[in-house]
């Protein structure tokens, strides 16, 4: 193709489209708005049909235009001629300077790019080894096992599942001396590890020849998932290589001695179960992202490792022979530094210069003893992880210094004692987590926490320290469970967080709690489940509405105004001696009870499928009685363990439906492996803003099941009105048990909760209907 020169165009505009999609709508209107402009356009008003091929002329008109308009739509790439026309105009765009607009009409559509770049590389040539990419499997294994390589192939991309075998040799590569991508991997996109391609992944086998070597010095990118042998190729020279990924490799040593590798940024040999050292990295000054995780065999870091000046991410996670950590000196980029897991790792280095950009520290489960004092050159340190060093005697007076530090964890620091005195504090420290460690004097709470404004997770398991943490603490979420807490006197000063949200004090031994719950009035979740010796529940805030108290074994007293005031969600699982609610809430029931007009609400019960059909008169949602002023909705209710119910909308009794929407008790699920000792009653309500209308509601159906194989015993479900709003002469509309006397409860409008209490063998019949919305 000879050059043009400015009076060789014939056209200032080609105009590349797909006819179908734009020509009569965008397209069109481009091509007469240039035209307007004076701007000379070529737009092809011939629709080739199938199996004509373009002909010369158009190529020509391509090469005789000064720029080309490229309306890349929805069905551009499914076109073999608008393909055709886009290969030419890249043609011209790389050898006559060409210049080329791509307009992206309508398109995703990143699959149909790609799609179409894969479709232009493929149509550069016949033979797969004179193409720029190659990832069909097929084009790569004709490529390694002819030798049919060029040095126009620039990237590789195998995906070796489903081969069985496949073979590198020095001379499948040595013509490619260009490549730059070069990537091996292993993955089912169909994702069906029942299939036979599953089978033949196990069997593929991938072997070297003995003198195997790169020929390309261009090499960018190289990704090898289970690269199969123990170091890289002897005469390998990564001078340009950006990218080194083999994660799951068998190298026991990347290569002999320094390699000059400048240009390497990310490094990743993350579970090369076989790898026992690090290379050398003094020539490896650009390094930005080291990742060693999961590399059990590896025992020594090289000591070059702490000058990398642009380190920003260091993970060595879970390298459990690891015993040292090389000095800290130039880390001066590092932000992430990760070494959880390191369970033999004994010894946190010294930091010896400030450390600008440190921000997570990561130690958690590693047999470090002491944090050293020059931790206060992370002065920019935002999250600092030990949990679980189980060997962290103490914590030095210099960790005051990390001004900025928002998370501290402690948790399960067994032998920590005690913070060191110091006059600095920890002014943006939110959370603390120190659960399961034994520290015996916590930081001054003037001093260190003055200003905690946010959360704490947990606390020390010694209550002694707790009341010493709290005096200025504005917490939201407090976490005191599993702390040995004996008596509930112990827990008196909480009263003074108004603030706290949440509170758990579950898996603690006190007997009852104290009334501080006056001052807690804006407590919306408490967690007592576990307190095995817990009597009495006081009073508590109309502000809760999540209560779990399963499995307070001697739990036999409920203040009723706490129960069915406001709450959400409550679970009594296993509160095996609340056989029943005290005396004192009974009147408090009958006084809130009504009936329903059973003559209005028709029912049916299938014993053997606990389904309850209610046909709803047509007339009742217009209807003063049924109002929507006065119907809040349906209360369930049933006898089993982890219990749901179907709900079903129907114009026909008689048809089937998909269920519209299931109710079901989520909590519950904390107490699926706690062995079953009595039947349980769950409680929940409908409300009526599930949109109650005629035509989707003149028949409902409510289908009860359990998990685990459970039985259930006994259902109802009843409509639930405004107190005082129907007569008192009426029955429940559906029932399993339709001899037991059943009434309503009133409830609040818009809450849609479950409940799970533990009663005895027999349903309570006050309760049979009782909805846990109640206030």
């Amino acid at each position: 193709m000879a050059s043009s020169s400015s009076s060789d165009w014939e056209f200032d505009v080609f105009l590349s489209f797909r006819g179908t999609d734009t020509r009569n709508t965008f397209t069109g209107h481009l091509n007469t708005a240039l035209k307007s402009k004076g701007i000379r356009t070529f737009i092809d008003d011939k629709e080739l049909r199938r199996g004509e091929d373009i002909s010369s002329t158009l190529f020509t008109t391509i090469e005789k235009s000064r720029c080309s308009i490229v309306v890349l739509s929805e069905a551009y790439a499914t076109s073999k001629w608008c393909l055709e026309e886009l290969v030419k105009i890249l043609e011209c765009k790389r050898i006559i300077k060409q210049r080329v607009v791509p307009i992206f009409y309508h398109l995703e559509m990143h699959d149909l790019l790609q799609k179409m770049g894969w479709t232009i590389v493929t149509q550069t040539s016949k033979e797969p080894g004179k193409r720029s990419r190659l990832w069909m499997q097929d084009d790569i294994c004709h490529v390694l096992e002819k030798n049919t390589g060029t040095k126009e192939v620039k990237g590789i991309f195998l995906n070796l599942f489903g081969l069985k075998e496949i073979h590198f040799t020095t001379e499948a590569f040595v013509r490619m001396n260009r490549l730059r991508l070069l990537k091996v991997y292993e993955s089912n996109l169909s994702d069906d590890s029942d299939s036979e391609s599953t089978s033949r992944k196990r069997q593929c086998k991938v072997r070297f020849s003995d003198d195997f070597e790169f020929h390309s010095d261009e090499l960018r990118y190289l990704y090898w998932h289970e690269y199969p042998l123990q170091t890289l190729p002897s005469h390998f020279k990564p001078k340009n290589l950006v990218c080194l990924c083999m994660p799951y490799s068998q190298i026991t040593e990347l290569w002999k001695g320094s390699q000059v590798c400048e240009n390497l940024k990310f490094l990743d040999l993350s579970n090369s179960k076989f790898l026992m050292e690090t290379p050398d990295f003094s020539r490896i000054t650009n390094l930005e992202e080291l990742v060693l995780d999961g590399c059990t065999n590896l025992c020594h870091l090289h000591s070059s490792l702490g000058r990398l000046r642009k380190l920003a991410f260091l993970s060595v996670s879970n390298c459990i022979k690891l015993r040292d950590f090389p000095a800290i000196y130039e880390l001066v980029s590092l932000q992430t530094l990760d070494l959880s897991g390191c369970s033999n790792l004994q010894k946190f280095p010294d930091i010896s210069q400030h450390m600008p950009c440190l921000s997570k520290l990561y130690l958690d489960g590693t047999a470090i003893t002491e944090i050293p004092a020059s931790i206060a050159f992370a002065s920019e340190l935002v999250l600092l992880d030990l949990t679980n060093c189980k060997e962290l005697k103490f914590l030095p007076s210099s960790i005051a210094k990390l001004t900025l530090l928002r998370i501290l964890a402690l948790s399960g620091c067994s032998k920590l004692g005690k913070f060191q005195q110091n006059s600095g504090n920890l002014d943006r420290l939110v959370e603390l987590k120190a659960d399961g460690s034994t520290i015996r004097q916590p930081p001054s709470s003037r001093a260190v926490l003055r200003n905690h404004k946010a959360s704490a997770s947990s606390l020390p398991r010694t209550s002694e320290s707790i009341s010493f943490l709290l005096s200025n603490l504005n917490l939201v979420r407090l976490n005191l469970s599993d702390c040995n807490i004996k008596s509930g006197k112990r827990l008196s000063h909480l009263g003074i967080l108004s603030s706290l949200k949440s509170l758990n004090l579950s898996g603690n031994r006190f007997i009852h709690l104290p009334c501080i719950f006056e001052g807690l009035s804006n407590l919306s979740r408490l967690d007592l489940h576990d307190c095995r010796r817990l009597q009495t529940l006081p009073l508590l805030p109309p502000s809760v509405r999540i209560l779990n108290a399963s499995n307070c074994t001697s739990l036999e007293s409920i203040l009723p105004e706490s129960v069915f005031m406001s709450f959400r969600d409550c679970l009594f699982g296993n509160c095996l001696r609340l056989m029943k609610y005290p005396s004192t809430m009974e009147p408090h029931i009958r006084s809130m009870a009504t009936h329903v007009d059973q003559e209005r609400w028709r029912s049916t019960y299938d014993e053997v499928r606990h389904d309850i059909s209610i046909e709803v008169p047509q007339n009742w949602y217009s209807s003063t009685l049924g109002s929507n002023n006065n119907f809040l909705g349906l209360a369930l209710s049933t006898v089993g363990w982890y219990p749901y119910c179907d709900l079903y909308t129907q114009n026909d009794p008689k048809s089937e439906s998909s269920p519209l929407c299931c109710f079901t008790d989520g909590r519950t699920y904390q107490l699926e492996h706690t062995p079953i000792e009595s039947d349980h009653l769950w409680l929940a309500y409908v409300p009526s803003f599930f949109s109650f209308s005629c035509e989707k509601w003149s028949c409902i159906k409510f289908s009860f099941g359990t998990s685990r194989e459970c039985v259930v015993k006994s259902c109802k479900v009843c409509p639930v009105y405004i107190k005082g709003t129907i007569n008192d002469h009426n029955k429940p509309i559906g029932s399993a048990d339709q001899g037991s006397k059943s009434r309503s409860i009133p409830v609040r409008l818009g809450r849609v909760v479950s409940a799970s209490t533990m009663v005895g063998t027999e349903p309570i019949p006050e309760l049979d209907i009782l909805s846990n919305k109640l206030g």
